[in-house]
Formats: structure tokens, C-alpha cells, sequence
């Protein structure tokens, strides 16, 4: 079991020692805007699926790319469980760090991961946060943390090229892997490759050499 902390500013703490992730929880969560209400087989949809692509997500940047820390940005707490879990399953010594609130750098000082090894930054649940919010904490990731880090974004997008476009800017100036970005459901199968109507969320990962 993992042990959370409320850490209310930059000051380093210790890492429990759980045999598990590290959960962290910095800052209060911001306020939310209301969330528009969808039927409930939607709504239930949506939630499968991204705990779908959490478990695949995490398992291929632990098990795959040896990647031992993640930092979660703004989920709700079924898709921070979802986070700690899978990184449990793949690398029991992993450290999965819930942002709540405040700057990236907050993360980066405070001791409980460490900087000069590779971090995946996750923006699986975001959807209160404007794309320009999100570009921001994407630029302040390439900038911070070392080679070999990754971020993964969803978001909600048109079915057209133009929201394609449009979602891909956010991963910049990391870079795109493959097979680019696709519906949260079935990612990493492109979209090409796959019969279905999908959720409408793009995800894709990205990476810094």
C-alpha cells in the first residue's frame, strides 16, 4: 500500500519506504469548473477508457523504457490510483507523485523523486486545463527534467486533421513516438487500424533524447 503526504510548499521530505510508489500530493487542487454532464453510458465509456490507457500507458514507459518515476498532473483520484497501481505492477521500487496544484518545479525540489533521472509526466485527466496551460507544463518539463523523460497528454479533439494538429503542438519541443497519436481507447494502435467510434480523446507519448 502506498502512503500519501500533503505537501503545502517546496520542502524536501523523506521517501517512505512502502515496497510500493510514493505517493505525494502537492498543494490543493485548484478550483474546478463545472463539468458538463454526459449520459451515462458515455461518462462510463470515457472512464474505461482511460484507466485502459493507464495501465498500457505506464506498463510501456515502465517495462519497456525503464522509466521508475511519474509525476500525475490534476487526475481525479480513480485515475491517480490507476497510476500508482500500474507503476506498482511493473517496478514495485517506482515513485508516483499526484500534483495537485503549483508549479512542476514544486515536484522537482521537494526531494521526493530524483531530478537527474528519467520522469514521465502524465496529462491523462486534465480537461479543465486550457491547451495553453498545458503547453506551459510541458515546455517547463523538457526544461527541468533529464534525457530520456516523456509526457503523455490526452485530450478531447474533433474528429478532423485540424484537432490532430492541433493536440500534437502540445507535445512540443518533446518529441512524438509511435504510432503518433490515436484514440485513447485503443492506443497504440493508430487510429488507421482501427474499426470503432473510439471516446474522441487523442493520447500519444512523447520523449526528450
Amino acid at each position: 500500500m502506498s502512503e500519501e503526504q500533503e505537501l503545502s510548499g517546496p520542502r524536501p521530505v523523506g521517501a517512505p519506504e512502502t515496497g510500493g510508489p510514493h505517493v505525494l500530493r502537492f498543494g490543493a487542487a485548484p478550483p474546478r469548473a463545472p463539468r458538463p454532464r454526459a449520459a451515462p453510458p458515455e461518462a462510463l465509456a470515457l472512464a474505461r477508457a482511460r484507466r485502459g490507457f493507464v495501465r498500457r500507458v505506464v506498463g510501456y514507459l515502465a517495462a519497456d523504457l525503464g522509466v521508475r518515476q511519474f509525476v500525475n498532473v490534476g487526475a481525479r483520484p480513480a485515475t491517480a490510483e490507476a497510476v500508482h497501481t500500474a507503476a506498482r505492477e511493473h517496478r514495485p521500487e517506482a515513485s508516483a507523485v499526484h500534483l495537485s496544484g503549483g508549479p512542476l518545479g514544486t515536484v522537482l525540489r521537494s526531494g521526493a523523486l530524483d531530478p537527474a533521472a528519467p520522469i514521465a509526466l502524465l496529462l491523462v485527466d486534465t480537461g479543465d486545463l486550457t491547451d495553453t496551460a498545458v503547453a506551459a507544463l510541458v515546455r517547463d518539463a523538457h526544461a527541468a527534467t533529464a534525457p530520456g523523460s516523456h509526457v503523455v497528454i490526452c485530450r478531447p479533439a474533433p474528429g478532423d486533421g485540424a484537432g490532430a494538429r492541433a493536440a500534437t503542438r502540445l507535445f512540443a519541443p518533446f518529441t512524438v513516438l509511435d504510432p503518433g497519436l490515436a484514440d485513447m481507447a485503443w492506443w497504440p494502435y493508430p487510429d488507421a487500424e482501427v474499426t470503432g467510434s473510439g471516446v474522441g480523446v487523442l493520447a500519444g507519448v512523447a520523449g526528450r533524447a
